[in-house]
């Protein structure tokens, strides 16, 4: 282990990350360009996050291994305690009630106007065509893996090694909350910090990191595929 390097993981992307984001694409400036090329701003968006995800992501990995630690200690595992299996369960009725979900947009007028009654000015980064639908299923596959990877898998660790379990898990989803602020505003970044918890109890309860990663990018693509077709069918239904 080299607690150098992994402070330097940490403040990278735990630190930088979010200050780059709220310097760069402040929630004011997003509104902007949100307005002027939207299409342009969520392509841009999906890319660049994607980039910094695998870097910092191919970062903490780098540290970690450099640490004479195997990936299963990363979570990058199959547990077969009994915490995995009930944690299976649960991730796999959370993706039938997502599925379910996405049946009623589909098929009721009145489920995709509430989708669109509710929905805030994040959802305008969603995708609204089918080439941004296909990119930012890369941008959630990306987002589940690199995000617990870093939030749980190698967050939750560190601070443990200086505080208890406890602080670690309400830390690191505090970090994850705020990774998310520049876009997604304030009140939203809370949230997802609190989805963070989350995560993370699924990560501790079940031993793997591969049960938040799937359940996490399938909440990501289940958002954005209920957003496009919430927007779809009300374009199709007002040229009819």
């Amino acid at each position: 282990m080299n607690p150098w390097l992994d402070t330097i993981v940490v403040f990278a992307f735990a630190i930088l990350y979010p200050i780059y984001g709220l310097l760069v694409y402040p929630k004011a400036k997003v509104e902007v360009l949100l307005r002027q090329s939207p299409a342009s701003l969520r392509r841009r968006l999906y890319l660049e996050t994607m980039i910094w995800n695998w870097l910092l992501a191919g970062f903490a990995i780098y540290a970690w291994v450099q640490g004479n630690r195997s990936l299963a200690d990363l979570g990058l595992k199959i547990s077969f305690r009994p915490g995995f299996f009930l944690g299976a369960t649960l991730v796999l009725a959370s993706i039938a009630y997502m599925l379910w979900q996405m049946q009623q947009v589909r098929q009721l007028s009145s489920a995709r106007q509430q989708v669109r009654s509710v929905i805030r000015f994040y959802s305008q980064t969603l995708p609204r065509s089918q080439g941004e639908l296909f990119l930012f299923t890369l941008f959630a596959i990306t987002a589940g893996f690199c995000e617990e990877l870093l939030y749980r898998g190698f967050l939750i660790p560190y601070i443990e090694a200086f505080s208890n379990k406890g602080a670690a898990v309400l830390l690191s989803s505090v970090f994850f909350g705020l990774s998310h602020a520049y876009y997604q505003g304030w009140d939203r970044a809370l949230s997802t910090g609190g989805m963070g918890v989350v995560f993370a109890g699924l990560y501790i309860f079940s031993g793997s990191l591969w049960l938040p990663i799937i359940l996490h990018a399938f909440m990501d693509m289940n958002g954005a595929i209920v957003v496009y077709t919430a927007f779809q069918e009300s374009a199709t239904e007002s040229s009819s």
